[in-house]
């Protein structure tokens, strides 16, 4: 089996991909091989360990623009692809006309047609043609889902990504928040710099660099030792931090969003974007906090109000962990592995 994969950087959907490939290797016993279409030298390295990589093309720049091509003429034995996004979905059918193997897509986002800073930019009528070759098509939420029949016309199963729940919840947490992602230019880093300059909390960044990362941190010197970045966090630093913060700000509108998901296995309360497809699982108010994407007043009383009530911080953490439990990994590859099963 291959499983075809933008990058294998800091992001989450390498993260699902890599999970997908570990779980149905040690536990299914698949022969597993991952396939990235771009080498970059950030990387998910312990989610690496037990797993064979091969890049489309050796060369990180060049890869950026010929993976298209090269990957049409990868040897590959593998019985069945997965494969990633959309890119991965139409690279995954390029290699089925060509070798005859059967694939599944994967799709995070129906709108990312292209793998951020590469080429080419797929057009519709060949996503189209690869999206209905495919054997099934997973989603990662309802709200890709209703992308997906919108833009394409083509119908699929959500299939939410999982999480590792914690054995229990640490009640006794620290004094920062947490943000999770990758580290880049972005509005997110803006919306943050407006809450911390209306509301006294300290934050914690976590998360793999991107280009412009250096201005992010230079933005933020303002902010003194009220603000740390814990660069591409391992799977046991980032556990460690959902389990110790006082609440996840997750302040974008995302088609799921990975981190409030791992955020509630630990018993970590969160807010959140409204809109953001992680809510299909976890019920704003009694599972998470959302407000209106940009809006900078409610964040901060959601802030107020963890710092000040301790019982509702917890109360809205056990309630996340608890649902949590229900969307492990393991789960996830359960219901994976049953369907490609019949393949």
């Amino acid at each position: 089996m291959a499983i075809i994969l933008p990058k294998v950087s800091y992001e989450g959907v390498a993260k699902v991909g890599l999970f997908q490939a570990n779980i149905l290797k040690t536990h299914w016993h698949h022969d597993v091989e991952v396939i990235s279409l771009i080498k970059e030298k950030q990387k998910f390295k312990e989610l690496l360990d037990n797993l064979t990589v091969r890049y489309a093309f050796s060369i990180e720049v060049l890869s950026r623009i010929l993976y298209d091509i090269s990957v049409r003429f990868m040897k590959l034995e593998s019985d069945l692809i997965i494969g990633h996004n959309i890119p991965g979905a139409v690279v995954s059918w390029r290699i089925s006309e060509k070798n005859g193997i059967p694939y599944v897509a994967y799709i995070h986002d129906a709108e990312f047609k292209r793998i951020p800073g590469s080429l080419p930019s797929f057009g519709d009528d060949t996503i189209r043609k690869a999206l209905s070759k495919a054997k099934s098509i997973f989603t990662n939420s309802m709200k890709t889902l209703e992308e997906l029949k919108r833009e394409y016309k083509v119908d699929g199963v959500p299939l939410y990504p999982g999480c590792v729940p914690a054995e229990q919840v640490n009640e006794k947490r620290s004094d920062f928040f947490l943000f999770v992602h990758f580290i880049s230019p972005r509005g997110s880093f803006d919306f943050l710099a407006k809450l911390l300059e209306k509301e006294d909390f300290n934050l914690v960044i976590a998360g793999g660099r991107r280009w412009g990362w250096r201005k992010v941190l230079h933005s933020y010197e303002k902010f003194g030792d009220r603000v740390r970045f814990v660069f591409e966090p391992t799977e046991r630093e980032l556990f460690q931090l959902y389990q110790q913060a006082k609440g996840l700000i997750f302040p974008e509108m995302e088609n799921f969003g990975l981190s409030p998901l791992e955020a509630a296995a630990c018993g970590c309360p969160s807010m959140a974007a409204e809109g953001s497809g992680v809510l299909e699982i976890l019920e704003n108010g009694k599972e998470i906090m959302a407000f209106d994407e940009g809006n900078t007043d409610e964040f901060c009383e959601a802030i107020q109000l963890l710092k000040r009530d301790e019982q509702y911080a917890r109360k809205l953490g056990k309630n996340a962990w608890k649902k949590a439990r229900e969307y492990s990994w393991d789960m996830h590859v359960s219901k994976l592995a049953h369907d490609i099963e019949t393949f």
